[in-house]
């Protein structure tokens, strides 16, 4: 559907926001968490078993609504009750963390959040050596491009494993939202 308004486009072609394009994504994998388990094996190389039980959830607010399940009150010192993951897909012996960007570049904050999310996660669940935590940059390939020619990668490194979102277009679902993610970051 266009609309005039949009100059005769759809929403989908206007939309910007990181929210849209994993509640995309999101919305892809729901059910189909075992391709998509497949998927990120081909192409990384993280050792994971798609044969698991696997459930995606999408604008976790882990710690804040784990601390309600579990009657417990919230400790500010350990945890932020604000951290919110774009994508998780959650099996009983791994949580993958999905960290994705559009149109703006990873921020070194977020990448701190996510180096501490690796052991603070399963420390939280009183799980420390029985539940990995993975953790998966999801960006534009001209967003690692740039990385790699001006000597930003150490900056990424704290992540398991890179995607891009012409990855999934070309790898998992050919749904052109995802090549528009792609192409949204500019040098």
């Amino acid at each position: 559907m266009s609309l005039s308004y949009f100059r005769n486009k759809a929403w989908s072609e206007i939309s910007r926001e990181e929210s849209f394009f994993c509640q995309a994504l999101f919305q892809y994998i729901k059910g189909r968490e075992s391709e998509f388990v497949s998927f990120l094996k081909k192409v990384t190389t993280l050792k994971l078993d798609e044969k698991m039980e696997w459930e995606v959830g999408y604008e976790v607010c882990f710690y804040r609504d784990m601390l309600r399940i579990m009657d417990k009150t919230f400790d500010s010192g350990n945890y932020s009750k604000k951290r919110t993951f774009d994508l998780c897909l959650f099996s009983e012996d791994v949580i993958i963390v999905i960290e994705a960007k559009v149109q703006q570049p990873f921020k070194k904050e977020q990448i701190e959040y996510i180096e501490k999310d690796k052991y603070l996660i399963p420390k939280f669940l009183q799980r420390e050596g029985s539940l990995e935590v993975k953790t998966i940059a999801l960006a534009s390939s001209t967003y690692y491009d740039n990385h790699k020619n001006f000597g930003h990668q150490e900056l990424l490194k704290p992540f398991d494993a890179k995607i891009s979102w012409v990855d999934v277009f070309s790898g998992f679902h050919q749904d052109r939202v995802f090549s528009r993610a792609n192409d949204i970051y500019k040098k």
